[in-house]
């Protein structure tokens, strides 16, 4: 399935703007539904874990972490020093990821991945490679079940000759024409009731591929992995500083006091109202972050969905066919026995 990656991708690009506007309108709904105190407060964070809670007042260590989130620094307390996080950042993050799973998940995404697939095997595009790799482990299932079937009727010297002659002959079969004509047949099939059922089965693997639950993990570490939680912040630090005009203010402690009035103007009169304006500002950015990361995201969740699309067919058709290939194999070593006897005592 891998060997479809790149043309699936493509498809399913071909729908992102819907993935933008989901990541907008979700964003900021999610800023809007969280109170003026969250979007105003922020974290000191330590090896990855809140280590302590900055609500917004108008003081002066709230003015110093309120300073170093827009100035991207560090927090200096008791000779440690902490990373500042807005308390809007996670929220945000789980809802980007969230709308994510649900545009890989959907069922326009699910139909546009499946019909990509269908309509390649249609067009006799079959990885000659995977036909290959499977002829290659019938005929050595074929030899092996051959060789245990006639350990009764033969020498060692008739059993090896019998033995490398049918590999030989598999072999020779393998080098024909025959890898076309068997992607011609399966490209014919697919035009048939036949091939309704086959695109049906991808169909409903697929969506056990695709499932919201399944996705979640690749995802999140897809997401961790491109660094969207870093663009997140970029995005919310530049709203910030756009409804906070603070981040010109110079650091020399002499001037906070300047700066804690300025926060306690803005706490008085639009406490209220920043969520509204905060939500108006950071969704573009973010939706904009992820446009930039398009294809790296995009590429890594196709080639994940396709992974487990791959593993759940092998293991569908493993166990229904665990039990019937040792009888087909037994019956064609039984028929090659019985020629190669007859010709044996004519």
């Amino acid at each position: 399935m891998l060997e479809y990656q790149q043309i699936v991708a493509n498809n399913v690009a071909s729908q992102k703007d819907k993935l933008f506007s989901m990541i907008e309108n979700d964003v900021r709904n999610t800023i809007q539904n969280m109170s003026a105190s969250e979007t105003l407060s922020f974290n000191l964070m330590s090896y990855g874990k809140v280590y302590r809670s900055v609500p917004a007042k108008a003081n002066i260590k709230y003015a110093k972490v309120l300073y170093c989130f827009l100035k991207d620094k560090e927090y200096k307390e008791d000779n440690c020093y902490y990373a500042v996080e807005s308390k809007v950042t996670v929220p945000i993050l789980a809802q980007v990821e969230k709308t994510i799973i649900n545009f890989y998940s959907s069922h326009a995404i699910q139909n546009c991945i499946s019909s990509t697939i269908i309509k390649k095997i249609s067009e006799n595009d079959i990885p000659k490679s995977s036909i290959k790799g499977i002829l290659q482990d019938t005929r050595n299932d074929v030899r092996n079940e051959i060789g245990r079937q006639i350990v009764n009727y033969s020498t060692e010297d008739v059993r090896h000759e019998v033995v490398s002659n049918v590999s030989s002959t598999i072999s020779a079969f393998m080098h024909s024409g025959f890898v076309t004509q068997l992607s011609h047949t399966i490209g014919g099939i697919m035009a048939t009731g036949a091939g309704k059922i086959v695109a049906s089965k991808i169909a409903i693997t697929l969506s056990k591929a695709i499932s919201a639950s399944t996705l979640k993990a690749a995802i999140t570490s897809i997401v961790k992995k491109i660094g969207i939680k870093a663009m997140i912040k970029g995005s919310v630090s530049k709203g910030l500083a756009f409804l906070l005009p603070l981040a010109g203010f110079p650091i020399e402690a002499a001037l906070y006091a300047a700066l804690v009035a300025a926060i306690g103007t803005i706490l008085v009169y639009e406490y209220h109202t920043f969520p509204k304006k905060l939500a108006n500002k950071v969704p573009k950015q973010v939706a904009d972050e992820l446009k930039n990361n398009f294809n790296q995201l995009n590429n890594d969740i196709i080639r994940e969905i396709l992974i487990n699309l791959e593993k759940d067919l092998e293991k569908d058709a493993e166990c229904k066919t665990k039990q019937s290939k040792k009888w087909l194999y037994v019956a064609i070593g039984i028929a090659i026995i019985a020629i190669i006897l007859l010709f044996c005592f004519i």
